[in-house]
């Protein structure tokens, strides 16, 4: 039985009933629940999450599995560009300068693992390079929380649940997430999210589990140049400068199969077993 198979079947919805039922199950000779009790850094978070599915067994089974596994699953969905956006997004990666593998490996390590100093991908740039155009599809593929409007009391209550997170012209401001949350938040620490009543998740810690992507003209500027550069070491950057005519993209519709595809095909061995079992 899985972890969130035992909440569900024998009711652990508080820690203090799951630890007790790890070490059981450990008493017997059967480590998992413990190890699992152990390694879960927030588990009032994760009983949450389960009971939050429980109605739905599709969306239990699906807040379960990688990130990839539900990347190479949009390889399957209808192509609804014609073909185009792949070229389209190679030619903005060129015309940048962009080695287009190395920006592909990039963003399947990002969701291939949770929030770390490192990996967070950043597309810094002016507003017409296409930034926001070449992450729109993941939109389509994942549950995503898309940054909020700054100044918002609960800009990150929507947070928790989420499987990718999307920061859309991303810039520092007083009225913006603080950058002592940032740091905890972009290197995969747990962090307070204020919530509203109209959440239901309680005022409590939250570990990120939401690879980070985000567009922004410039990297996150901070007056301290060493919070600028302690948030500088958790993102992977890349820098646009060619300027793309409006219309040059938006009659490419944003194409989750195409995007999945492009991923996928750049990355064979970290999708390797999963084309081995749909074979």
């Amino acid at each position: 039985m899985k972890a969130h198979e035992a909440v569900v079947a024998l009711k652990l919805d508080t820690p203090i009933k799951f630890e007790a039922y790890a070490r059981a199950e450990a008493n017997a000779g059967r480590k998992e629940m413990l190890d699992f009790f152990h390694g879960e850094k927030n588990l009032r978070a994760f009983i949450k999450k389960v009971e939050h599915f429980e109605s739905s067994p599709e969306l239990l089974e699906r807040s379960t599995r990688p990130k990839l596994d539900l990347l190479f699953l949009a390889c399957s969905k209808p192509c609804v560009c014609d073909g185009r956006w792949i070229p389209a997004a190679e030619e903005i990666l060129h015309q940048n300068g962009i080695l287009s593998s190395y920006f592909k490996e990039r963003v399947a390590l990002n969701l291939a693992k949770v929030p770390k100093k490192g990996l967070a991908v950043f597309l810094y740039g002016p507003t017409t390079c296409a930034k926001s155009w070449l992450l729109n599809p993941l939109i389509l593929i994942f549950k995503c929380f898309v940054s909020q409007q700054a100044g918002s009391s609960f800009q990150l209550a929507g947070l928790p649940g989420k499987e990718v997170v999307i920061l859309h012209e991303f810039e520092m401001s007083d009225k913006g997430v603080d950058v002592n949350t940032l740091k905890l938040w972009w290197g995969g620490e747990p962090f307070g999210i204020g919530t509203s009543k109209a959440f239901s998740e309680e005022n409590e810690d939250h570990t990120p589990t939401a690879p980070i992507f985000g567009t922004a003209p410039e990297a996150p500027y901070h007056r301290n140049k060493l919070q600028r550069d302690m948030l500088a070491r958790r993102i992977c950057p890349f820098t646009f400068w060619k300027t793309i005519p409006e219309e040059e993209v938006k009659d490419i519709p944003d194409c989750p199969c195409c995007f999945a595809k492009w991923i996928v095909d750049a990355n064979p061995g970290l999708f390797e077993h999963l084309k081995e079992r749909a074979d």
